[in-house]
């Protein structure tokens, strides 16, 4: 990219690379997800019912929807296929950029 007052590092670049792909579910991923938006689901229903209908309600519910991204986010972008004769439970690398900026 011409123009361009930076460089990003190979840990920026891994990071780009992870978060702008795509995750195939594999193992109990998916109904881990459906189970992640049920509960978020099931307490937005729960707000609707107990509080009046507000600002502060809208952003609530707004909030309640990135919870509920972030979480899924958080199972797709850091876990890895368990590779048959490995030792690891499918968690991704710790040492490897991912959650945090």
């Amino acid at each position: 990219m011409s123009g361009a007052y930076y460089q990003m590092t190979d840990e920026e670049h891994a990071r780009v690379r992870n978060s702008f792909s795509f995750h195939a579910p594999f193992g109990d991923q998916t109904m881990r997800y459906e189970e992640v938006r049920r509960l978020g689901r099931q307490f937005a229903e729960t707000l609707f019912l107990l509080c009046p209908r507000s600002r502060e309600l809208s952003l609530a519910i707004t909030a309640l929807e990135e919870v509920v991204m972030r979480a899924n986010q958080s199972i797709a972008l850091n876990e890895k296929p368990i590779i048959p004769g490995s030792r690891e439970a499918g968690i991704a690398d710790e040492s490897q950029p991912h959650a945090s900026l």
